[in-house]
């Protein structure tokens, strides 16, 4: 059974909506469904009561904390490795790059050729360099989060209120 909140709340002669959960099925007469419409605040209220007495024990958000950050860990390591491969080709291209501006200049590269080499090896290193950027942004940001979450696995009330 869904129980969506009804689009059409129910309004009182004052002009207040007080929203209702409603059986979908009921509603658009799919199903034979007896349940009817329920004050939305009178539902939460026992959900969030019932939220209050699911916790996660300490000792396995522990183990999950242990188990996540060292997994973060490995493939922030993989993402260093990665960086230094980046960091190397940046390096290469940047090497081409002052090649090829020399071969133009001692006139053995035309200009169109150039620009279009040039062109290509902006784009490689734009895209190394957000590469290069990305791993430690990405790694910052997940262990910022990591421990807000566990902390919210071991109260699960704090969830929903």
């Amino acid at each position: 059974m869904r129980l969506p909140a009804h689009p059409d709340q129910r309004a009182q002669p004052a002009g207040h909506h007080y929203p209702y959960f409603i059986c979908a099925g009921r509603h658009s007469k799919r199903t034979n469904c007896s349940r009817q419409a329920m004050f939305v605040p009178d539902m939460e209220a026992p959900v969030e009561d019932y939220y209050r007495h699911i916790q996660i024990p300490e000792h396995i958000v522990e183990a999950l904390r242990q188990l996540i950050t060292a997994e973060f860990n490995r493939m922030h390591e993989t993402s260093r490795r990665d960086r230094g491969t980046y960091q190397a080709e940046r390096q290469d291209l940047n090497d081409r790059r002052t090649k090829l501006l020399h071969a133009h200049l001692e006139g053995t590269a035309p200009l169109d050729l150039m620009k279009q080499e040039q062109d290509k090896i902006a784009r490689r290193m734009a895209f190394l360099d957000a590469q290069i950027d990305a791993g430690d942004i990405e790694y910052d940001q997940a262990k910022a989060h990591l421990d807000d979450c566990l902390r919210l696995a071991g109260d699960c009330h704090k969830l929903c209120t």
